[in-house]
């Protein structure tokens, strides 16, 4: 990371407005939480949002040596990660071939012949349309089949894009919103081969957006790992908190994640089918009879692991097996 950030103007305005706000929302001093922010980033790497967002500012000393920042992030996805393998991870083609025991949806990638995807969409009503490579939902659409003219359609949306069933989730995960919500299992392949789960945190979206991920709006909710059950308010990427989901009467506190034992299972047994990526970051949608794996992420956010729920400091946890 670039330790002399501050002399971009832009950067700095963006430091500026949020040390100013912090300031008014805590009564700190702002040149404290200028001057704190600036050593929180060359120590440690610590981002604006997670400094702010995540209360970077509320720890001091060895505390925040435990705590994984994005600067942390990177060196742990170089450290456990094999670059050459990643992309089993990063294309989405690759992932599903790979882990085609996880993935029950129908899917058809972009490339292939007129004849195939027409068949594709004139079996679905409906799909999702994704880049093979994107990152964090950018880019993913819901598609309506009516009427789709399918040569004018592939030479829209080009060959680098993937057509995906619409997956039908469990009742009991719908929260009055219409994307599909998962769980973020995060889990380490320790030296012995032995799969360690670290963290699981249900991601639901918020109204008419069709992804649950945290940037585009979406809430994330702590869950026990033993339990499958919410143990804590959720919480926006702005650091609101929600006991209940937003626009619903639902109350996630306490609430039990369906088929729970196979999100366990089913992660267990896909962080060991590439083993040179041993740190990997699940998406799990829940389903009526058992679960199915959305994506993995070699490269899974630290927000999710420092910002949401009481157990946070990950760093050593996860760095004991290096």
């Amino acid at each position: 990371m670039n330790k002399i950030f501050w002399l971009n103007s832009a950067y700095f305005s963006k430091l500026s407005r949020m040390c100013k706000k912090l300031s008014f929302d805590t009564g700190l001093p702002y040149i404290y939480l200028l001057c704190d922010y600036i050593s929180s980033y060359i120590l440690h790497g610590c981002s604006i949002n997670q400094y702010s967002s995540g209360k970077f500012y509320l720890y001091r000393g060895g505390v925040r040596r435990r705590i994984v920042t994005f600067k942390r992030s990177i060196k742990i996805w170089e450290l456990f990660n094999e670059k050459r393998s990643i992309h089993y991870f990063e294309n989405k083609t690759d992932f599903n071939k790979t882990f085609a025991d996880y993935v029950v949806r129908d899917w058809i990638p972009s490339c292939e012949s007129v004849e195939n995807v027409r068949a594709f969409v004139e079996r679905h009503e409906s799909f999702i349309l994704k880049p093979i490579d994107s990152l964090q939902g950018q880019g993913v659409r819901l598609v309506t089949s009516e009427n789709l003219d399918v040569p004018s359609f592939l030479n829209e949306v080009g060959k680098n894009m993937l057509l995906e069933e619409v997956i039908k989730q469990h009742p009991e995960m719908g929260f009055g919103n219409k994307s599909v919500n998962t769980i973020r299992v995060f889990t380490i392949l320790d030296k012995n081969g032995d799969v360690r789960v670290l963290k699981a945190v249900c991601r639901a979206g918020k109204g008419d957006c069709v992804i649950d991920n945290f940037c585009a709006g979406g809430c994330l909710y702590p869950i026990d790992i033993e339990t499958g059950i919410i143990e804590e308010k959720g919480v926006d990427m702005y650091g609101n908190k929600y006991l209940y989901h937003p626009g619903t009467d639902i109350c996630m506190l306490g609430y039990k994640i369906p088929n729970w034992e196979k999100v366990i299972e089913t992660v267990t047994e896909a962080a060991k089918v590439v083993p040179q990526c041993r740190y990997i970051g699940w998406d799990v949608a829940i389903l009526n009879d058992g679960v199915e794996l959305i994506e993995g992420n070699h490269n899974p956010d630290h927000d999710l692991l420092e910002f949401v729920g009481g157990e946070r400091m990950f760093y050593k946890k996860i760095m004991q097996y290096k």
